[in-house]
């Protein structure tokens, strides 16, 4: 039996594999939950409404590309009084993790990343403008690296993934180095 799985009561009189038969109803209820995962049928749930990209330019000289800044509007169900953690981290056009440069902005596998927390108060909550910036200066992109994609997630403090959602960076080649 897989560990944090509870242990299902069988009549002891049963004849027949009784190994087979928790192996069957484990196969059967593990179908079952994931199907209902699939048509929305979850306790609680994470669902993205929006996720976008913006180039962040410097003010006063346009030219310079001062970061990326992403933007992310979520609905959350049945996880009032948890505390989350929005995340983004860049990956190439292989699905590989772009790594931080110096560790400022990095996860601890060394993705370069951005990340922010927020908590949920209600059973049912709306948050419309959860943001991070992730400055240019912290990664480095190059030509054969193109198109860049934010892997934007929401987590829990334990780092269980609850919801990810891809977003393409329309103007990443501005960040190109060749």
């Amino acid at each position: 039996m897989a560990p944090g799985v509870p242990q299902l009561f069988f009549p002891t009189g049963m004849t027949g594999d009784l190994k087979l038969l928790r192996n069957t109803w484990m196969r059967i209820t593990t179908t079952l939950c994931g199907a209902m995962s699939l048509v929305g049928c979850t306790t609680s749930q994470v669902t993205f409404q929006m996720s976008q990209t913006q180039i962040v330019r410097n003010p006063q000289q346009q030219k310079i590309i001062e970061g990326v800044k992403f933007e992310s509007s979520v609905i959350t169900k049945g996880l009032g009084g948890q505390q989350l953690i929005y995340q983004v981290t860049l990956q190439d056009k292989a699905g590989r993790p772009i790594r931080s440069r110096d560790g400022r902005y990095q996860t601890k596998a060394g993705e370069v990343a951005a990340a922010r927390s927020f908590f949920v108060h209600f059973p049912l909550q709306t948050f419309s403008n959860l943001q991070v910036t992730i400055p240019a200066d912290q990664f480095e992109v190059r030509n054969n690296h193109l198109p860049i994609t934010a892997k934007v997630g929401i987590y829990t403090i334990a780092g269980n993934e609850l919801a990810r959602n891809l977003c393409p960076i329309p103007e990443a080649k501005l960040l190109a180095t060749p």
